[in-house]
């Protein structure tokens, strides 16, 4: 097959874009699929509400069939006194110049459970790998006994 040539002189006629492809029948038919599925699967309106009725019979008998336990005592109450009081810890000494990840670990192992970080930088101002930063400052004063709860701040520096 041979194909036209145009001269240099004279422009190519003008190229038709292709004809949309239309999707709305499909979304149609999907849309129709759902809808007799879900009517086909869908019970209770085909048999009537007496086979709601029904389920609910049955689900009472079975709750009417589970064992009863009955206790002679009371179950055992919490003390709210004292119940919730944390344990009393002695802040660990010589913490200052160590590796901030050390420290973190010996706080923790201690057993005190609110232990954070901060910086003391300028321009690095989020601790995000503490085995790459020294103490500089426990907010805790060395050697003091203090409940294990109580939120203990360590700052260091990356230099």
């Amino acid at each position: 097959m041979s194909y036209q040539q145009y001269p240099h002189h004279q422009p190519a006629p003008p190229q038709v874009p292709p004809a949309k492809k239309r999707k709305w029948p499909i979304v149609l038919g999907v849309i129709a699929a759902i809808l007799v599925l879900g009517s086909a699967f869908n019970n209770s309106k085909e048999s009537g509400s007496s086979a709601g009725d029904d389920r609910a019979d049955n689900r009472a008998q079975a709750v009417a069939a589970l064992p009863t336990r009955t206790y002679s005592a009371p179950p055992p109450t919490l003390d709210p006194v004292g119940a919730d009081e944390p344990e009393l810890l002695v802040v660990p000494s010589n913490l200052k110049g160590q590796n901030m990840a050390v420290v973190l670990d010996v706080l923790r192992k201690t057993g005190f459970t609110n232990v954070r970080t901060a910086s003391a930088d300028k321009h690095d101002t989020v601790v995000i790998l503490p085995q790459n930063w020294t103490v500089t400052k426990v907010s805790a004063k060395e050697g003091s006994t203090i409940p294990s709860d109580t939120l203990i701040v360590v700052t260091g520096t990356k230099q």
